[in-house]
């Protein structure tokens, strides 16, 4: 799989998907970023805020389970208004994945 310092499109993790369910996927595309298992803030400063929405399937191999992570990284620009505009959207694998 590819590291986390490589940035992927929705249809490109859901490829991989694909690959680590052999070719037999028990979620649709959408389904697949329905539901994160977690969120968290990454980074943040007086202009930006980097936030990691992490999502989770398993799978059964026999005895073993077999986990599928991906995240979520949503880059923010803080306005003077006080809220936040979304300024980049993209996907990676967490470094552990690759390694």
């Amino acid at each position: 799989m590819n590291g986390k310092g490589y940035p992927m499109t929705k249809d490109e993790i859901y490829r991989k998907y694909i690959e680590w369910a052999n070719g037999a996927p028990g979620v649709e595309h959408d389904e697949l970023f329905g539901k994160p298992a977690g969120s968290c803030d990454v980074y943040e400063d007086h202009n930006t805020v980097i936030n990691h929405l992490y999502f989770l399937l398993v799978r059964r191999v026999g005895e073993k389970t077999s986990p599928f992570v991906f995240y979520e990284e949503n880059v923010f620009e803080k306005l003077d208004s006080g809220d936040m505009r979304i300024v980049k959207t993209c996907y990676r694998f967490p470094q552990q994945v690759n390694e």
